[in-house]
């Protein structure tokens, strides 16, 4: 008998005697590498979340004056043109225009609203800064006759009312002069490039929004550009309580997550999170178990660009409880810098490269044998999302691609697995989608999968389980080194009590527990199945409730005898 024989013998000698004492089926103990992969969405440095269109910061507003005064007076209008053909299909558009207006006694408003709908179709085709006048003319003859003017930006300004410098704002929008005083003149072809910088300057810490507002310039066809710059909030805080913890060392759970925006008026972000399982808390399984889990992190914009870079540092402890009282404890340290460059900001569109290392310090122990490990891990990550319709209804769509590279080395073998020990390579991607139905109703589908080069440390498997995976199993499904899960829920709003939703879902997961070979008396591949109802409600932007009951389809071997899995959240903001 090997001495990784000894160790595993050792180790189900521990749960089975823990299981006769409650006379129940075992729950796997906890692991730091488990807790630190289940915390990841707690853990992530980066909180930024996917723009809904239409969003007053990514819109342009057209201040300019129009041309003349209204009146009562009318005049009988044969036709109207214009002083230059355009091209098609623009020139049709404009014709069918003008048919629909000529031949009729109008007043001055009416044959203003007619250009005003002639700048929509050149807005439309050929950018902001083309537009029709209507000069000084007798119209006598019944002929109207507007002018195309092809503008030019006089100048771009800033009205800052956030808590970023000016001199951080005016690197992303170059040529902008703080508080109404203009740099300098420049000429463009359209404003694509300054809603542009527009979009990334908006992502700032501290920038709730940046509307350009467009007003009349000095010359003909000028145009001075106000870049309106709204203030976010200076700290940001939220008080959670969950029951998305591990079962063996406290499920119900209580945290807080405070951000302070441009602390240093330069874009830059301070995020702080602390979470805890109170021992007062929790049920049978976990009872004096413990968790504590805390991130902190720093990150500031680099350039004019859009590039971000930051560091971090995140810590999760445990102690055993329920049956494994005092048999075991645990850490994870991860010290980690990261970078992420915007590829493409659109209104309906971005795309974002992240590159990022960690290094991890893990121990488990276990009946006093350390089971102790480090690791190096690189990753890069492209991020993107796009915002549609589909017969006139709103979509989103969400997305990443993710390929980690790294090596475990294990200090002390313990307990552990000595066949994770080396370099390895993991990849994989996710991709949620939210459809539109009818007012008040939705459609969402999410799937994430991960595929390994070989069998890994726990810290850097995929769930099965969980309130983001199949519902309805908590983490005590097995961890996999590959994998995939989809879920689709269908979401209806309640007229009747503004706030709240219902919803009901179905997942599905499948699973490789051990890439690099069977486990012995075991199926290695692990499938999970089940459905459910929930509900939501939220109370403006300051509170909101999730609750959640799954049922199991199905049960694999090795699992519980348990009818689903219920899962709540609270979060409260300030």
């Amino acid at each position: 008998m090997d001495a990784a024989t000894v160790r595993i013998s050792a180790s189900a000698v521990l749960l089975l005697a823990a299981a006769r004492a409650e006379a129940q089926t075992p729950l796997p103990p906890a692991n730091a590498g488990q807790l630190l992969q289940q915390n990841q969405s707690l853990l992530s440095p980066d909180s930024n979340t996917a723009r809904e269109p239409g969003d007053s910061g990514d819109a342009v507003v057209d201040q300019r004056a129009g041309n003349g005064s209204g009146g009562a007076a009318t005049l009988h209008v044969e036709r109207f043109e214009l002083n230059e053909a355009l091209g098609e299909p623009l020139d049709s558009d404009i014709a069918r225009l003008f048919a629909g207006a000529a031949g009729h006694d109008l007043t001055f408003e009416q044959i203003t609203i007619v250009r005003m709908q002639l700048n929509a179709l050149l807005r439309r085709q050929l950018g902001l800064l083309v537009f029709a006048v209507l000069p000084e003319q007798d119209a006598s003859n019944g002929i109207v006759r507007f002018r195309i003017v092809r503008g030019h930006v006089e100048s771009i300004e800033l009205n800052n009312r956030s808590r970023v410098s000016d001199a951080t704002l005016e690197r992303f929008v170059p040529g902008a002069g703080a508080h109404g005083a203009a740099l300098r003149s420049i000429t463009r072809p359209d404003l694509g490039d300054l809603q542009h910088a527009a979009q990334i300057a908006r992502t700032l810490p501290g920038v709730a929004s940046v509307t350009p507002l467009l007003t009349q310039g000095d010359t003909e066809g000028g145009t001075r550009v106000v870049l309106d710059v709204a203030p976010e909030p200076a700290i940001e805080a939220a008080a959670i309580a969950d029951n998305a913890g591990s079962p063996s060392t406290g499920r119900y759970r209580v945290g807080a997550q405070v951000t302070a925006n441009s602390p240093l008026g330069i874009g830059d972000r301070a995020r702080v999170v602390a979470y805890n399982a109170p021992s007062a808390l929790q049920d049978r399984d976990g009872a004096h178990g413990k968790t504590w889990i805390g991130l902190a992190s720093y990150d500031v914009p680099l350039g004019g660009a859009g590039t971000r870079g930051g560091v971090q540092y995140s810590r999760v402890q445990y102690a055993l409880g329920g049956p494994l009282q005092d048999l075991g404890d645990g850490y994870a340290d991860v010290i980690g810098a990261y970078l992420k460059h915007p590829l493409l900001s659109a209104p309906n569109d971005d795309l974002s490269v992240g590159v990022a290392y960690n290094r991890k310090l893990l121990k488990d122990a276990f009946f006093s044998y350390a089971f102790r490990r480090r690791s190096n891990v690189a990753s890069v990550t492209l991020n993107g999302s796009h915002f549609g319709d589909w017969k006139g209804r709103p979509n989103g769509l969400q997305y990443a691609l993710t390929a980690d590279a790294g090596d475990v080395r294990q200090l002390d073998v313990g307990l552990g697995d000595p066949s994770t020990q080396g370099p390895f390579v993991k990849w994989g991607g996710s991709a949620d989608f939210t459809q539109t139905l009818w007012p008040g109703a939705n459609v969402r589908a999410r799937m994430s999968a991960q595929f390994a080069s070989r069998h890994l440390d726990p810290s850097e498997q995929m769930s099965l389980g969980g309130p983001n995976a199949v519902r309805a199993y908590g983490y005590d499904a097995p961890s996999v080194d590959q994998g995939a899960v989809a879920s689709v829920d269908l979401t209806q709003q309640i007229a009747a009590v503004p706030g709240l939703s219902a919803r009901v879902f179905v997942d599905a997961g499948r699973g490789q527990v051990n890439k690099s070979r069977s486990l012995a008396g075991a199926d290695n591949t692990w499938n999970a199945r089940g459905y459910g109802v929930g509900a939501s409600y939220q109370y403006k932007a300051r509170a909101r409730v999730d609750v959640s009951h799954a049922f199991r389809i199905g049960a694999p071997a090795g699992q519980r005898p348990d009818s689903g899995q219920t899962w709540v959240t609270a979060t409260l903001a300030f």
